[in-house]
């Protein structure tokens, strides 16, 4: 089923297009994701919790759903707006449609956008507010609805797990802890893979209950919001650095750096997508790495810390990765691949601190 729909941006730039999903009215921020595919991972990720996603790829839903992409249990994002909606998959793992999954979910899909357009936007006026609304509904009600709307605050205290649970894999070397701002399964799994036993506990724990866990080491996962917002979160790390291994990824990298009293900023259109280059500082070596991110650590405030920088950005230059070897910490600003060196830094450090070096 299809019904018009609109996107009226805070600028007052008007989309017209045909809605798939539910038939639901959406105000909220408006980011571009540029992957290629990836789309249901992209809908599951806590990152895009409350978000208005514009995939740039034009044609979205081609593949359908797969039970075994999901990084989260629901979708995330309030509305998609996409060039070219297929409602017909071909793919033979396909359990679903996107529209189907977003009607049970309560999320709009608007297609038939100009999306190169809408991207040329936001691309040159940063990341802005938009409503996804019925056609019926006058520009000035649209316009209104943006003023009244109010961001989440702290939305990791939204998306984290309520209480502890634990992934157990086979053969365990290790047990680690891995603070759950919003994770995607995949990082739960690489870390299974890499003989972890993983006790995923929330975002609100306190620093004498993770102590009282004795983990080999901590992982601070990715997520969503403003890092500044979270004072609870930045603590925790101040107690517990130097104390275990301690890992983050994205939104984790974020709160090391502040803890670390670096500082953190909102970027004008920040790091959507699965192809964003980063190069190793050490060997000069680029990888193309996938990234959700609104934020980023001020590279000029790392000079008051002891934090080495490791990754930047190529197109950019922003900070990519950190770390303090004498600290066993080690952050990365992009998305850990299952090969990637994040992990076995990871164990190395867990080795170190075993064997008291």
């Amino acid at each position: 089923m299809s019904y018009s729909k609109k996107l009226v941006l805070e600028n007052g730039v008007v989309f017209e297009g045909i809605g798939y999903g539910a038939d639901v009215e959406a105000v909220g921020e408006v980011l571009i994701n540029t992957s290629m595919v990836g789309y249901q991972e992209v809908a599951s990720d806590s990152v895009y919790y409350e978000k208005i996603v514009v995939m740039t790829y034009p044609l979205i839903g081609s593949y359908g759903i797969n039970c075994d992409y999901d990084e989260t249990k629901k979708i995330k994002p309030i509305a998609f707006v996409v060039r070219d909606y297929n409602d017909q998959p071909s793919n033979f793992r396909s359990i679903k449609t996107l529209a189907e999954l977003s009607e049970e979910n309560g999320v709009s899909i608007l297609s038939d956008v100009d999306t190169r357009y809408l991207t040329t936007i936001l691309r040159d006026q940063g990341t802005m507010l938009g409503i996804v609304t019925n056609t019926s509904n006058s520009n000035e009600y649209c316009m209104t609805k943006i003023k009244e709307y109010k961001e989440t605050f702290k939305p990791t205290s939204k998306v984290s797990v309520k209480k502890k649970w634990v992934s157990k894999t086979e053969n365990p070397k290790y047990d680690v802890a891995l603070i759950d701002l919003g994770t995607t399964s995949f990082l739960v799994s690489a870390l299974n893979n890499n003989r972890c036993n993983v006790t995923i506990v929330p975002a609100s724990i306190r620093a004498e209950e993770l102590m009282a866990l004795n983990p080999d080491g901590v992982i601070l996962s990715n997520g969503p919001g403003n890092p500044e917002d979270n004072i609870e979160l930045i603590d925790l790390v101040k107690k517990i650095q130097g104390k275990f291994p301690l890992n983050g990824v994205s939104l984790g990298m974020q709160f090391i750096a502040l803890a670390n009293n670096a500082k953190t900023r909102k970027m004008k259109l920040g790091h959507f997508g699965c192809n964003v280059p980063v190069r190793e500082i050490a060997t000069g070596k680029i990888k193309i790495t996938t990234q959700n991110s609104a934020y980023e650590v001020i590279e000029e405030s790392l000079a008051k810390t002891d934090l080495e920088v490791v990754f930047k950005n190529v197109l950019d230059t922003t900070i990519q990765g950190i770390k303090n070897n004498k600290k066993l910490v080690y952050a990365i600003q992009y998305y850990p691949e299952d090969s990637d060196d994040f992990y076995g830094i990871f164990i190395e450090n867990i080795k170190k601190q075993q064997q008291g070096v």
